[in-house]
């Protein structure tokens, strides 16, 4: 896949991704030069001085959210210095406190985001820059040292657009790439943001794909199942029926426009919608796993009265109506249903009548039955209903290599699991077998070195935890996997091995309690009794928060 640049990029490239949270942006760095509609100064500042510099033109420093985000500051850092044997540092918005999170200058707490380089924060200072020696990866700094520095427009929502030329499918997969859908059109608000994005990109000028097919009614359908029929704002005289596929046309002002679905366009994407969303593509109960995640989301669940009369509305306002429709769940021999995140259905199974007859094990919501449940083949292709994904320990079952599993992980604000205690490992391991990841090998964070030392992504050298398998390690390769034929313990293994993995929320909880939980006859935390040891010290029984999500709880992806 190319990868797509940033708004800020030399006049004569051929593509251009502007991100919108951010109508464009700007790496300021003295010597004026116009880059899509905006200046590039060279010129180094303090952090305080080039917030100033960043307001005084009606922007805001660039804040750096999400994966997709950093690639694109990264790249924009890049493209404005040219060729560089050293690269240079930018400031990006952004303070670190005590706890080692990243505060926005409005506010903003990057709880599940971080992007820090090996060993970083280091406590050099409190301001965040993207580092030249570390590959743009984050570093904490004195706020007083001088940088050049980058800056963005404000807007209500996220977009990007591609200047590259693609069918609209093959749009859809790229937005999809990023953990992005392709944009939706759905009023005359966000038709203005979405024109605002094209506009100042270099796809201005050229027919640009979004989100939805249109009907034989002339009714425009999305992909996730939502029919616009009281917003659309077709071009004069349109739609012809040249085909089906929704365009923003640039010679009628970017109103719509059905064309054929082969054309090769530029396209805009935006972050998935946090809701429950039915998906009439048809697919079998795997890929429509895979499919949910590689939005942000997971397939939905039916563990309540309440939760099932929701997903059956949901059914009915969507074009699936009238279809079977799968959900969240395995059958087991048992016939007791369960989810993927481990929770076994033992006091709620609204089965269809009869039910189940073991015509397969995954579940779905057979619309023959007014929508209760019934077994059937995991390959059957149905519609598929996903719902927003929980931040919190997560296995994956979806075969991956250990850099993929990293970048999946990255995709929904979670980083690859640790295993830096034997508290720690035996949490990891009883998720797994309460997962259907059970009996394969599970990819966990860690590079082992020379010294075979195991070196977390995060910097820590796991001199005193490392539950090696019998006669590891062995120099198969450097990955830290949990071995399934070895109850789980550890084993390097090849990079490349493509394997299930474990996910956990990217905040560290602070080794200490804060003083305001410690009550008032206790002594401080640093003194605290055995019996209230901070979290990364607790038994198995005793996990922190961020920690302690029923066994087995996990998430698929796949792009």
């Amino acid at each position: 896949m190319r990868r797509s640049d940033y708004t800020l990029i030399p006049q004569g490239s051929h593509f251009i991704m502007a991100w919108f949270r951010i109508l464009s942006v700007v790496v300021v760095c003295g010597t004026i030069v116009s880059v899509s509609g905006q200046q590039v100064f060279k010129t180094k500042l303090t952090y305080e001085a080039a917030k100033a510099s960043c307001e005084s033109m009606g922007l805001r420093m660039a804040v750096d959210f999400s994966a997709a985000k950093h690639d694109a500051l990264k790249h924009a850092a890049d493209e404005s210095a040219g060729f560089q044997l050293i690269k240079s540092d930018y400031w990006i918005n952004g303070r670190v406190g005590s706890d080692d999170v990243v505060t926005t200058n409005e506010g903003r707490r990057l709880i599940n985001y971080q992007q820090w380089n090996i060993g970083e924060p280091s406590g050099n200072g409190d301001c965040l820059q993207l580092w030249g020696l570390a590959g743009h990866n984050w570093d904490d700094d004195n706020c007083g040292h001088e940088k050049y520095y980058i800056c963005e427009h404000e807007a209500a929502d996220d977009y990007i657009v591609f200047a590259d030329d693609e069918s609209q499918e093959d749009a859809r997969k790229e937005c999809n790439q990023y953990g992005l859908v392709l944009a939706k059109d759905t009023s005359n608000k966000v038709h203005n943001a979405i024109l605002n994005v094209v506009r100042n990109s270099e796809a201005n000028g050229g027919d640009v794909w979004i989100d939805g097919r249109r009907g034989s009614d002339d009714i425009v359908e999305t992909s996730d199942g939502d029919r616009l029929t009281k917003y659309h704002p077709w071009a004069a005289g349109e739609p012809t029926g040249n085909d089906v596929c929704l365009q923003l046309w640039s010679s009628r002002d970017y109103d719509w426009d059905d064309d054929s679905c082969n054309n090769k366009d530029s396209f805009v994407c935006q972050q998935p919608e946090k809701r429950l969303t039915v998906y009439i593509d048809q697919q079998s109960h795997d890929d429509a796993l895979a499919t949910c995640v590689g939005v942000g989301m997971v397939l939905a669940k039916d563990d309540s009265d309440e939760k099932h009369q929701t997903l059956i509305d949901a059914i009915k306002d969507s074009p699936a109506d009238g279809k079977d429709v799968w959900i969240d769940g395995i059958r087991g021999s048992d016939n007791i249903v369960v989810t993927t995140d481990g929770q076994r259905m033992t006091d709620y199974h609204p089965w269809a009548w009869l039910e189940p007859l073991r015509n397969g094990v995954c579940i779905q919501l057979w619309d023959w039955r007014d929508y209760d449940w019934d077994d059937d083949s995991c390959l059957n292709t149905d519609p598929f209903i996903c719902e927003p994904a929980a931040q919190k320990l997560t296995v994956f079952d979806v075969p991956k290599t250990r850099d993929q599993a990293i970048e999946a992980c990255k995709a929904l604000g979670m980083v690859l699991a640790k295993d830096d205690s034997d508290a720690k490992h035996q949490i990891l391991v009883d998720a797994v077998e309460a997962s259907t990841a059970d009996g394969g090998d599970v990819w966990i964070d860690g590079n082992r070195g020379s010294d075979n030392i195991v070196t977390t992504s995060d910097g820590e050298r796991l001199t005193d935890h490392h539950p090696w398998s019998w006669l590891e390690p062995s120099g198969n390769g450097k990955c830290i996997q949990l071995w399934a034929a070895r109850s789980y313990d550890w084993d390097d293994d090849d990079c490349g091995k493509t394997d299930a993995f474990i996910c956990e929320p990217a905040e560290v909880e602070p080794t200490e309690p804060p003083p305001t939980e410690a009550p008032p006859t206790e002594a401080p935390p640093t003194e605290a009794p055995p019996t209230e040891a901070p979290p990364t010290e607790a038994p198995p029984t005793e996990a922190p928060p961020t920690e302690a999500p029923p066994p087995g709880e996990r998430l698929l992806y796949d792009h």
